[in-house]
Formats: C-alpha cells, sequence, structure tokens
C-alpha cells in the first residue's frame, strides 16, 4: 500500500510539473556544455526531489560542485551515490578525486583501489592512485602505479616516470 501511494506521488509530481527526468537532465547537459554549473545543480535537485534514490544524480551534481571546487559537497553527493549503489566505480573514482583535491591521500587512494578491484584494466585509477601515493610519501608504489597506467595506455603516466622514478 506504501508502494502505491509513493508511485502515485511520483506521478502526481511529474505529470504537474509538466517536466519529465529526461527533460532534467537534457536541462542539465545543456547548461553543463556553457559553464552554468549552479543552474545543473538545480536541474539534478529537481530529479533527486522526484526520485531520491537515484545514484547517477547524485554523482552528475557531484561533478557539477566539483567543477566548482565544492569537493566536500561533491564528496557528500558521491557517498550518497555509493551508499545507494555499492558497486558504482564512477563514483568511487570521482569521490577519490575529489579527495585528492582536498589532500586526503589516504581516502583517494582506498577510492582508487576500489575502483581498480571493479576494473583492474582501468589506466587513469592507477595513475591518479600513483599520483596520491606520491604526495603522500610512497614515490616507489606511485611509480608502479604509474608504470600500470602507461601499460594500460595512458601515455602520460611515462611523464611523471621520467620525472620521479629513475
Amino acid at each position: 500500500m506504501k508502494l502505491l501511494f509513493i508511485i502515485a506521488l511520483i506521478l502526481f509530481q511529474v505529470l504537474c510539473s509538466g517536466q519529465s527526468v529526461e527533460d532534467y537532465f537534457n536541462n542539465a547537459f545543456a547548461k553543463s556544455a556553457i559553464g552554468d554549473f549552479y543552474g545543473v545543480i538545480q536541474e539534478y535537485n529537481k530529479i533527486l526531489e522526484l526520485y531520491p534514490e537515484y545514484p547517477l544524480a547524485y554523482m552528475n551534481r557531484g561533478n557539477a560542485k566539483t567543477a566548482l571546487k565544492d569537493f566536500r559537497g561533491a564528496i557528500k553527493d558521491y557517498d550518497k551515490a555509493i551508499q545507494i549503489d555499492k558497486s558504482y566505480k564512477d563514483a568511487y573514482y570521482n569521490r577519490g578525486t575529489a579527495k585528492s583535491h582536498l589532500k586526503d591521500y589516504t581516502g583517494a587512494i582506498k577510492d582508487f583501489n576500489t575502483v581498480i578491484k571493479f576494473d583492474s584494466k582501468n589506466a587513469e585509477a592507477y595513475f591518479n592512485r600513483g599520483t596520491s601515493k606520491l604526495f603522500s610519501g610512497d614515490i616507489e608504489g606511485a611509480c608502479l602505479d604509474w608504470s600500470m597506467a602507461g601499460e594500460l595506455g595512458l601515455s602520460d603516466a611515462y611523464d611523471l616516470i621520467k620525472e620521479y622514478c629513475q
């Protein structure tokens, strides 16, 4: 009975608003293309009012907050996306990047470890984990990660190897 009420409420909200979730996503995409990240956040807020358990909306709103350098706010959104979907590797990756910006290298390394656990061929995760290891003082670990990133096709990793690993 409660589920039927919730479904009816969501349907009512969608019908009354005149816009679909797809419309809100399209609006967010258009606003992102012109750099209106505050507008992007507003569009994802509308989606989350309708569907508060939608991990993609949390992740995309987190991306907009990252673009605005609101890394703490972004991490909260990535946390929520991961809480809803524990296997959401992109949310772990983006959260790791945000943590790195806040100099939480230990937290960033943990998130990049999770991404690599889900996808052992993710060159960017190795690259960013290596950079976090460098900043946390683990130069040897950084070099190993950059080497793996390079082997997986991320040629920028070789520049860091030349600079830090010789």
